[in-house]
């Protein structure tokens, strides 16, 4: 899916609906929304697992959300924010941690220090072009 964010942005985002199964991998995405079943490695801007959402893998973002559930590597270079009906299960670093009560947050869970990189390094949606040197 593709929304207009401003003049030649665009705003991406990508829907798992329920019922549906995807295996794979997914990058270049503004938006990640899990409502099925996900078993993939994911580099995104904004993560969010729906109540009926499953998530097994990896993923690389700035923002979670999560109410469903999330099993394997997650990385929140921003926030980790895990709602009521949400769990998540492994390899954990965060910046910012929110768990709303019900949440749960099981495995090896780090911070990110000031220190680390907080961005994420996308290739660009365009050809760039080359700098001529004189």
């Amino acid at each position: 899916s593709v929304a207009a964010r401003g003049l030649g942005d665009v705003y991406k985002i990508q829907l798992i609906g329920p019922g549906i199964e995807f295996d794979g991998s997914l990058s270049n995405c503004d938006e990640v929304v899990i409502e099925g079943t996900v078993r993939a490695t994911i580099a995104t801007t904004h993560l969010i697992v729906k109540a009926t959402g499953r998530f097994t893998g990896s993923a690389e973002v700035e923002k979670a959300e999560i109410d469903g559930q999330y099993e394997g590597t997650l990385t929140a270079k921003t926030q980790l924010q895990i709602n009521q009906t949400g769990t998540v299960i492994g390899d954990i670093n965060y910046a910012q941690l929110e768990v709303t009560p019900g949440g749960l947050l099981t495995g090896n869970v780090d911070a990110l220090t000031e220190g680390e990189d907080k961005k994420i390094v996308r290739p660009p949606s365009y050809p760039q072009e080359e700098k001529k040197q004189p």
